[in-house]
């Protein structure tokens, strides 16, 4: 059947492909959201042609020309790989919406980050310390993100991706454009997920122990933050992780709460037979952690072996406290007035996830903030990257 993968915005409504086990003729579609300027399946069906024809020989529509008048900005990025036509005149239209392919991007990645750690050349490296960020694929908006993080936390980052878990064939161009992002962020680490979801983890993902299995491989890091995805640092993020130093404990825990009243995943968290709830009562979250290599080894096996159950905002103070980690709680100066957990309510709603909703502060943490409500989140994670207060 026809490969359209490399032609964004275009419909090809009369092309079809024959399902050999049940014989039905299905569509091809392909997003038209980020269509620009023009009705481009209009422009094609007046080109004089037969009633059907092979899309590699349609005649040529000069669609230069036809966005020739529009506004366009001065400089664009190249693109050789689409037929038929000059896409490097198109996309120098001024676009308030991005086409969604990877040689389209909104600013140089690879440039903005040397440029970051060349900014922040005056803070020393810490070299016993990592950042572990996990997601399960990576966009322009995440890979701006990321690539502030890396240039300014001034510690090895790692990304936990997540491209195994994109099986089906019209998924391939996600995992092929996130690999692209990955390459173009200088100095950042890689690797997939070890993923084998128990009940320590959430129901949508296994990060978490994820995470913990990490570290199995990477005995040359003695402590490691876990940053999750939509957590959002309006500035430099050596500054918070810094500050954190002065607090030489196994857990680190950014935000939690004394659950006073009994949560109702507190009945099924257990330690050898013992409730969470009566070792601990405090619910430790991890959007951001840092866990010393030693303690997550042993709440991991921990939870191989079957010794503890439970979730993990549950089980975490209950464990340390059990097996005589040490644990601290900071004050909260750093955090801004939204860091909360998400997954329900209100933060469902996309509005919610802006960091403008939040009314950000500078050197704040805020969370959630997320690039499926704001795709300009990259560049303002680099924009904040520079300040150094």
């Amino acid at each position: 059947f026809l490969e359209v993968y490399n032609a964004p915005g275009f419909q090809y409504l009369n092309s079809y492909v024959n399902d050999a086990r049940s014989n039905v003729n299905k569509p091809i579609y392909i997003d038209v959201k980020t269509l620009p300027r023009f009705d481009i399946t209009k422009e094609v069906t007046s080109v004089n042609r037969s009633k059907s024809f092979n899309v590699t020989t349609l005649p040529r529509s000069n669609i230069a020309r036809e966005v020739a008048t529009v506004n366009r900005s001065a400089t664009y990025s190249n693109v050789t790989a689409l037929p038929r036509f000059n896409i490097t005149k198109i996309v120098s239209v001024n676009r308030s919406k991005y086409f969604n392919v990877t040689a389209l991007q909104r600013f140089n990645i690879t440039k903005e980050t040397h440029q970051l750690f060349y900014y922040h050349k005056h803070v020393e490296y810490v070299q016993k310390e990592a950042v572990v960020f996990t997601t399960r694929v990576i966009s322009e908006c995440e890979a701006g993100r990321l690539a502030s993080l890396v240039a300014t936390s001034k510690r090895d980052v790692w990304l936990l991706h997540d491209h195994d878990s994109f099986l089906i064939p019209k998924e391939d161009l996600i995992v092929r454009r996130s690999e692209e992002f990955i390459k173009q962020i200088p100095g950042l680490n890689y690797e997939q997920q070890i993923k084998k979801h128990t009940s320590f983890d959430s129901e949508i993902s296994s990060t978490k122990s994820a995470f913990l299995r990490w570290y199995k491989n990477h005995s040359e890091y003695t402590s490691a933050w876990l940053v999750e995805d939509d957590v959002f640092y309006t500035g430099a993020w050596y500054k918070f992780f810094n500050d954190m130093m002065k607090y030489p404990a196994d857990v680190i825990a950014v935000y939690y709460d004394n659950n006073e009243k009994q949560w109702w995943k507190d009945k099924s968290c257990t330690i050898k037979g013992e409730l969470c709830r009566e070792i601990s009562p405090k619910h430790t979250y991890w959007m951001t952690i840092r866990i010393s290599r030693n303690a997550a080894l042993d709440l991991l096996s921990h939870i191989e072996d079957g010794t503890i159950k439970g979730h993990h905002e549950a089980i975490t103070a209950a464990f340390m406290n059990k097996f005589n980690y040490s644990m601290k709680f900071p004050d909260r100066n750093f955090v801004g007035v939204k860091f909360v957990p998400a997954h329900w309510g209100p933060w469902m709603n996309k509005y919610n996830q802006t960091l403008e909703r939040m009314k950000p502060e500078a050197n704040k943490l805020y969370h959630p903030v997320k690039c499926v409500a704001d795709d300009g989140l990259g560049e303002k994670a680099i924009y904040y990257s520079y300040k150094r207060l």
